[in-house]
């Protein structure tokens, strides 16, 4: 009976194999966590993508007809001094198209974004009080070119840049 015997030296554990399994466990984890966060990621962009999609795209024409409606002031300006009545009339158009743009869109968002919804609300009021002033101010002549662009116009077209701003810009 022989009795075999190894007189090779065990392998004893190194400090490099130490490491290594450090390696691979951090490694694991990392993958864990880019895997988590990517999902997070992906539904936070469908539910962006979802709501530009159902809220958004199906109101722009309504926007650029909001926008399109208080531009058209313009014309309903005749002469360089208006009475009482023709400012009532403006102000009601005013905030007859403010309503009907609140309503249909602006609303919308109270409950979906509400941060969104602030803004857009608070871009809106500004404008809506800015030209209400514009056109209740007796010194005025607003049938004057140079001062219905730079009392209504520029107000209209930086209200509307800024809402199409806060719109594209949204992340969610």
């Amino acid at each position: 009976m022989e009795i075999l015997c190894c007189n090779e030296p065990v392998q004893s554990f190194q400090f490099s194999d130490f490491i290594d399994i450090i390696i691979a466990i951090l490694t694991f984890v990392l993958a864990f966590y880019v895997f988590v966060y990517q999902k997070k990621q992906d539904l936070k962009n469908t539910k962006l993508e979802w709501f530009k999609e159902l809220i958004i795209q199906p109101k722009l024409e309504t926007i650029y007809l909001f926008y399109d409606n208080i531009g058209s002031l313009k014309s309903k300006i005749n002469s360089s001094d208006l009475t009482d009545e023709q400012k009532i009339k403006l102000i009601e158009f005013i905030k007859l198209e403010h309503s009907t743009l609140r309503k249909s869109f602006v609303d919308l968002l109270q409950f979906t974004t509400p941060e969104l919804f602030q803004e857009i609300r608070n871009n809106l009021d500004n404008l809506i009080d800015s030209l209400t002033i514009a056109i209740d101010n007796d010194e005025l002549k607003l049938n004057n070119e140079n001062t219905f662009k730079k009392e209504i116009e520029s107000k209209i077209q930086n209200s509307h840049t800024k809402l199409l701003a806060l719109i594209y810009n949204f992340k969610g």
